[in-house]
């Protein structure tokens, strides 16, 4: 559904030459604008996204985690598009760090339910 909405925007905004939407939050810092450049970034992340979490659907089946999984990878996904449709230098902050955040909880879940240590290194 977020790759249908992504691609519906894209048509939109090829038509007009002005942004396609603006959402700004309860200060003027917090905004969010979707032009033709936003657009297309949003079709490809949700388009990725999409194809990601139906292959770990399918991998992951059975396992206790994989709801965490899901929910994780979704919120991942709509950090993501906030990051890429971010209007003011505060919102790509703040998605910068929350997609930090939420790819740092998915590397660290493990399907026994344990959460691995911290990373200290990659050898």
């Amino acid at each position: 559904t977020l790759f249908a909405i992504s691609s519906a925007l894209l048509l939109v905004s090829i038509a007009s030459p002005e942004p396609v939407l603006r959402l700004t939050g309860p200060s003027p810092f917090l905004a969010t604008e979707v032009d033709r450049l936003a657009a297309l970034l949003l079709v490809l992340v949700s388009g990725v996204a999409t194809v990601a979490q139906g292959q770990a659907r399918r991998f992951l089946r059975g396992e206790p985690r994989q709801r965490e999984f899901a929910l994780l990878g979704l919120a991942l996904t709509l950090a993501t598009m906030g990051l890429v449709s971010a209007a003011t230098l505060v919102t790509l902050g703040c998605a910068w760090i929350l997609t930090g955040a939420l790819t740092a909880q998915l590397i660290a879940l493990r399907p026994s339910g344990r959460r691995s240590g911290p990373v200290t290194g990659f050898c």
